[in-house]
């Protein structure tokens, strides 16, 4: 069962917390009702899934949004509470309930913002992960043309922009799902990718990427070293950039 760490910013913090306290897929591990600096409480990575009021006091909800919208290793899913649904963020939100919500209400708010997102990111950052992932594999001298090439770049970026480490079983089927191809496929294109890369690459740059992080025993990097080594700098570098 996967357990959605939450965060509450709303005047009936309280309230919302006592609800989902029974449903033991939701951990609400921060709750305010009054001025907090959510900015910072939220880009940590700590949190999957935001409940924001927009009657919050001392925050300017939209404003939020966009921040977190623009920050790498920011990507709550969202359940706005808005008196206005006609007018409420949809491009930075999943869903929405009314202030006088009850428990059934605030439960189905809650499970479709899950149910709708399933931890994509934006767009734009997605882009710009594997553009940097690209890069990082084309000084690599990584062959273009390898089936491998951008299933790696996909995972490199999906590894950089996770709030917490993915398995390679979870990188081979979303590989799977988003090229339409086996998960037992991707495992062996991104394998032969990396093997003729680091048998055939640019060793000066797999030794300026990787230094001495590889077990010498082992010789090769294993799939998942490689591409985890390879996200730290992805994630670096939107770092730098955000």
């Amino acid at each position: 069962m996967n357990i959605y760490r939450t965060c509450v910013l709303s005047p009936q913090a309280r309230r919302i917390h006592e609800i989902l306290s029974g449903d033991p897929a939701i951990w609400v591990i921060k709750a305010y009702d009054s001025e907090v600096d959510a900015y910072s409480l939220l880009t940590g990575g700590e949190v999957d899934l935001l409940i924001l009021d927009e009657a919050m006091p001392g925050i300017d909800p939209l404003h939020l949004l966009r921040r977190l919208e623009e920050t790498p290793m920011a990507h709550p899913r969202v359940l706005y509470i808005t008196g206005d649904p006609e007018h409420y963020p949809r491009q930075t939100t999943d869903a929405w309930i009314k202030p006088d919500f009850d428990a059934i209400e605030l439960y189905q708010g809650v499970h479709w913002a899950i149910k709708t997102t399933h931890g994509q990111l934006s767009r734009a950052i997605q882009k710009r992960a594997e553009k940097i992932a690209n890069r990082l594999c084309m000084s690599l001298n990584m062959p273009i043309i390898f089936k491998g090439h951008p299933y790696l770049c996909k995972c490199i970026a999906w590894q950089a922009l996770s709030t917490a480490p993915l398995t390679m079983t979870n990188l081979y089927d979303l590989v799977a799902h988003d090229f339409d191809v086996s998960p037992a496929s991707a495992e062996r294109c991104i394998r032969a990718c990396i093997e003729f890369t680091w048998l055939h690459g640019n060793l000066e740059a797999i030794s300026g990427l990787f230094g001495y992080t590889v077990d010498p025993e082992k010789g090769k990097p294993t799939n998942l070293e490689f591409i985890s080594m390879l996200a730290r700098h992805v994630k670096d570098r939107l770092q730098q950039k955000g």
